[in-house]
């Protein structure tokens, strides 16, 4: 959950290989953030599936 304050003017770019980087030296601040949504998101689907699951903790 650790990001830095990414600096003004900050530009991403999408690579040849198709990965979205920085055009600099910014720091575009996804990586920590991507992950924390995977898991919300794996809770909010299991939830709306109504699938049978033990009790579930989440700690950041």
């Amino acid at each position: 959950m650790d990001t830095v304050e990414p600096p003004k003017g900050k530009k991403g770019i999408i690579g040849e290989d198709g990965v979205i980087r920085s055009a600099g030296k910014a720091v575009l601040g996804a990586d920590d953030v991507a992950g924390l949504v995977e898991i919300l998101e794996g809770i909010r689907s299991v939830k709306e599936a109504g699938v049978p699951h033990r009790d579930i903790e989440i700690l950041f």
